[in-house]
C-alpha cells in the first residue's frame, strides 16, 4: 500500500514539474524581440512604459524598446 501511494506521489510531481518546464519555454519562444528602430525623438507624453532587450537573452542584440501610445 505504502508503494503505490510513493508512486502517485512521484507521478504527480513529475507531472507538476513537466507543466512547469513547458510553461516557461512556451514564454520564452513568444518573445517580442527589437525589429526596427527611429531615429526622430518620441515626446514623452506619448511614452508609456519600456523594456530593456539583453543579447544575453532571447534576442540578438541589446535594445530599449519603448511602448508609446497610438497617434
Amino acid at each position: 500500500m505504502m508503494s503505490s501511494s510513493k508512486t502517485l506521489l512521484l507521478a504527480a510531481l513529475m507531472s507538476v514539474l513537466l507543466l512547469h518546464l513547458c510553461s516557461k519555454s512556451e514564454a520564452a519562444s513568444s518573445f517580442d524581440c527589437c525589429l526596427g528602430y527611429t531615429e526622430h525623438a518620441i515626446h514623452p507624453r506619448f511614452l508609456l512604459g519600456f523594456t530593456q532587450q539583453l543579447a544575453s537573452e532571447a534576442c540578438d542584440i541589446n535594445a530599449v524598446i519603448q511602448r508609446i501610445k497610438k497617434m
